[in-house]
């Protein structure tokens, strides 16, 4: 099941132009236990480092994963600390060490979005932490971001068939040779 969430990485600047047109980079980060669940995450951002919601996103309605503030304030939390503690670098498309960071969008009208930001603990950055909520009206989703939005993909608790098979044919290959025990001591 492929599950959409948005988060931008956050900046201080913020152009309001058209949507750019470079190449999108994205990088996955696999297995992130986000409010009980585990989703791999993957953070895209297009080549220049200036990503806008609508490139991501699309013009239409965004349904979010973590769809309230509160919610939102959690999993941006729980994403920080996955990524602070790998120290994984979720902004192919930037090199500037200074916007380690993202913007968790929960909300969003035609024009707009609403989010809670989050900047890891990288000692460049001047802010640590999350912040927010920031509501309506101060990003536009046209307008262009210096950072990443992530996708979130649920992964499934279900094994694989493969997998089930082989854990059947083992335990089958443990009973087997129990048996086989159990005969040979009653003889």
């Amino acid at each position: 099941m492929k599950v959409i969430l948005t988060a931008a990485l956050s900046s201080a600047f913020m152009a309001f132009s058209p949507v750019s047109t470079a190449a999108m980079n994205g990088v996955t980060l696999p297995s992130v236990f986000i409010l009980g669940k585990s989703y791999d995450v993957t953070f895209w951002q297009d080549a220049t480092g200036r990503t806008t919601f609508n490139q991501v996103f699309g013009t239409g309605e965004v349904q979010f994963v973590f769809g309230n503030s509160e919610t939102a304030e959690r999993a941006a939390r729980d994403l920080l600390g996955h990524t602070d503690s790998t120290r994984f670098d979720f902004t192919p498309g930037s090199s500037d060490p200074t916007k380690q960071g993202f913007v968790l969008p929960f909300a969003a009208t035609d024009f707009d979005y609403s989010w809670y930001t989050a900047w890891s603990n990288n000692p460049e950055n001047d802010f640590r932490g999350v912040a927010g909520p920031f509501y309506y009206n101060d990003y536009t989703r046209y307008g262009q971001n210096l950072g990443s939005f992530v996708e979130f993909t649920e992964t499934s608790a279900v094994p694989e068939i493969g997998s089930s098979i082989s854990l059947i044919s083992g335990l089958l290959l443990i009973l087997v040779t129990q048996k086989a025990r159990t005969q040979r001591t009653n003889e």
